[in-house]
């Protein structure tokens, strides 16, 4: 069974005792899916393409999120989409953000298809005529990154409040974004390196709007 099928599977059960075993049981095994996931990216192995960077989102990060939404007592079936789209969302924020800082240890780990696409080489990635074309591949990732954000706020409705607060994340990854726009997607440019000391601010704002 799929992540996504399990989640909304698991969020349909009854309370009963079978049930609440069945429960923990697939608990266990979300616990076992983030942990292995996780220990598998460090290999220090790029991608090969976009689609296996969101799955690895999928599979290590909505599990995570899956069991703090499981704190809240909420029933996952209802949010299981929303779920998926903002952690992909969060995560991609996450993994451009990190590319000067492997870079900075000589490793790039653009998926091999946006590498291919765009002639990107890790070897001459600081050289001049490469700025372009990785500008180019960052415009592409940070474009579906995009994606999500707007069909996560498209399918945010009737969530109460201290589960939107969840995906509070998302206002700090729309802020980058939009600096990374503002840079022409280095995101080697300084600005894009800085603390956002706006940030607090605008959590707050969101967070009395009940808006993320």
């Amino acid at each position: 069974m799929s992540l996504n099928k399990r989640l909304i599977h698991e969020g349909t059960h009854s309370k009963s005792p079978r049930s609440t075993e069945l429960s923990l049981k697939e608990k266990y095994s979300l616990y076992s899916v983030l942990s292995s996931t996780v220990g598998s990216s460090l290999n220090d192995k790029p991608f090969v393409s976009v689609r296996d960077l969101e799955n690895y989102c999928d599979q290590a990060f909505v599990s995570a999120y899956y069991l703090i939404l499981q704190l809240q007592v909420y029933p996952i079936c209802t949010v299981i989409m929303l779920l998926v789209t903002l952690v992909n969302l969060k995560e991609l924020a996450i993994f451009l953000r990190g590319i000067p800082f492997n870079a900075s240890r000589g490793r790039l780990f653009l998926p091999l298809e946006i590498m291919s696409k765009y002639k990107i080489s890790q070897e001459q990635l600081f050289r001049p005529e490469q700025k372009k074309n990785l500008q180019d591949g960052i415009f592409e990732l940070s474009s579906l990154a995009h994606q999500h954000l707007q069909l996560g706020r498209k399918l945010n409705s009737d969530l109460p409040k201290l589960v939107k607060q969840i995906f509070l994340p998302a206002v700090a990854t729309e802020a980058y974004l939009k600096s990374l726009e503002q840079t022409d997607f280095d995101v080697f440019h300084p600005k894009n390196q800085k603390r956002n000391n706006l940030l607090p601010v605008k959590l707050w704002i969101h967070k009395l709007r009940n808006t993320y």
